[in-house]
């Protein structure tokens, strides 16, 4: 996580953050090896995966997920995790709009 502290002239101080903390962590980093998928398009669902089981492994409850509209993301999502409201980011669905 980057973590940006910004001084005012005037002494008044703001903080950035990379990623939202969750009990005083960061959310979520998951490292991945591409030894451990066979192709990149794999690896998206992989990490997706990983980063579900950590947060779950950290007690934290998963109420919304917002990705890119990925195939495999939204069928694990409504096989594997049907408990989770799974979106697509609104950036993605305007990419794929046929105008």
């Amino acid at each position: 996580m980057i973590k940006v502290k910004v001084v005012c002239p005037d002494k008044h101080t703001r903080t950035w953050l990379s990623q939202p903390p969750i009990k005083n962590k960061a959310a979520c980093n998951v490292v991945l090896s591409a030894s451990k998928v066979k192709t990149s398009n794999s690896m998206v669902l992989y990490g997706c995966v990983k980063g579900i089981d950590f947060l779950k492994g950290e007690g934290i409850t998963i109420e919304d997920l917002v990705t890119d509209r990925h195939v495999t993301i939204n069928g694990r999502m409504k096989t594997k995790e049907p408990e989770i409201h799974h979106y697509s980011d609104h950036w993605h669905v305007a990419k794929g709009a046929q105008l």
